[in-house]
């Protein structure tokens, strides 16, 4: 009688037993599968906060190139129009897509090159509630740089022209830190043919074309690129100009001219084998530079030579034409500019041709104007040459030389790309 009492006691022992681990069993499983949920909250959070610094570094990209581009004019809007198609609408849910130029915290702060799009969005976790409460605030921030470039020293200023820079026979431009650039948007905007050379980088507003052994040899090589900024669009003639100056500026052959600066309302004349000498400061031209053969022209102290009217320059035949322009410290109206008409008539060429040497530092600026070096003209090394024209041509065996810095001269800057920098 006892051994059956004493195996009922066991049985009724292994039954508690069971029922005992089937509720811890049953605990263990809604904890284990309480923290499952729990990860998964904090997975898609993680995998939230991903997306948004993707969404965010994707927008900032976008933003810097459309300013870069100047295309879309509301850069600000790609960005925001960018995070809405990802799920970041701006001000739905709690989102909030900001835009900043410049970028208003980090080593960027107050730069105006860079854009930063910050964005953020509460985010409502059920299970990890338990242990913070309210929403959890998950937040991305980036910042994409415009990358500027300054090396450009030939520009053409027409907006639609084909062949706004042509550049044939021969023709090299020789350094690679002379970018030649195009505003165009045409096609063939940049036009090099018959082994014609540019050794540095080109940016243009439309395409480039290259036929009979031509090369563009340097880099960046941009099409549908964002316009150079004319640096000197602002400046404008005196107004009224200078008194009209009593002095000489009329020699004959082997003649020697020592000038001060003036209005010339007559312009210059020179003789075969002569020589003009340039005080610093600005000279005012109408009616031209007329010159013979193999004549001299010096102005090396600081020198800006301004065309008032609507004459076309020739300026060949072996001549010498060394022109520093005045610095910004100078007082001088015009720093940076060499060579100069404001002139708005568009069917003047200005002509550097026929073996002449130029030894230029600053500007040869004609904005409405072309501009044709032609026939073994040429820069020399070492000068610091921009030219700016509406149209620029170089033809028949020219050699730019350029190394543009100091002298007054204003970058003629370009975008080169975009980087992500925060």
């Amino acid at each position: 009688m006892m051994w059956r009492d004493v195996q009922r006691m066991a049985a009724k022992r292994d039954e508690w037993r069971r029922g005992s681990i089937a509720i811890e069993t049953a605990i263990l499983l809604a904890a284990l599968l309480g923290f499952a949920a729990l990860g998964t909250e904090i997975g898609m959070l993680l995998w939230t906060s991903r997306q948004m610094q993707t969404v965010a570094d994707s927008a900032a990209y976008s933003a810097a190139l459309a300013r870069m581009r100047d295309y879309p004019a509301n850069y600000a809007a790609e960005a925001t129009t960018l995070a809405a198609a990802a799920g970041f609408v701006n001000g739905q849910e709690g989102a909030a897509v900001d835009v900043y130029d410049p970028p208003k915290t980090g080593a960027y702060a107050g730069n105006a090159d860079p854009v930063e799009v910050d964005i953020s969005e509460p985010q409502t976790l059920t299970l990890a509630s338990l242990f913070k409460s309210g929403a959890w605030n998950l937040s991305a921030r980036s910042v994409a740089l415009v990358e500027w470039n300054d090396a450009a020293c030939i520009l053409a200023l027409d907006p639609t022209a084909a062949n706004a820079v042509y550049i044939k026979n021969d023709a090299v431009v020789t350094t690679g830190n002379c970018a030649v650039a195009a505003n165009s948007n045409a096609a063939g905007a940049l036009f090099l043919e018959q082994n014609a050379i540019i050794n540095g980088a080109v940016n243009v507003g439309g395409t480039w074309t290259l036929s009979n052994n031509a090369e563009i040899n340097g880099s960046p090589k941009l099409e549908d690129a964002a316009p150079i900024t004319d640096p000197y669009q602002g400046l404008a003639l005196p107004s009224p100009l200078p008194a009209c100056t009593g002095q000489n500026a009329s020699g004959g052959n082997g003649a020697t001219l020592d000038l001060t600066p003036g209005n010339f309302c007559n312009g210059w004349s020179m003789g075969n084998d002569g020589t003009i000498n340039l005080a610093a400061g600005t000279y005012y031209l109408a009616g031209g530079i007329n010159i013979g053969n193999n004549v001299t022209i010096n102005g090396t102290a600081g020198v800006t030579i301004v065309i008032t009217d609507s004459t076309a320059l020739s300026i060949a035949n072996n001549a010498s034409f060394t022109i520093t322009a005045p610095d910004q410290s100078s007082g001088e109206p015009f720093p940076g500019i060499a060579l100069m008409g404001l002139n708005t008539d568009e069917n003047v060429t200005q002509n550097f041709a026929n073996n002449a040497s130029f030894n230029i530092k600053g500007a040869v600026y004609f904005p409405h104007q072309i501009i044709n070096f032609d026939n073994n003209a040429e820069t020399q090394p070492g000068g610091c040459t921009q030219i700016i024209g509406r149209i620029v041509n170089l033809a028949n065996n020219v050699n730019i030389e350029a190394n543009c810095s100091g002298v007054g001269t204003q970058p003629l800057l370009y975008a080169s790309g975009v980087k992500l920098v925060q």
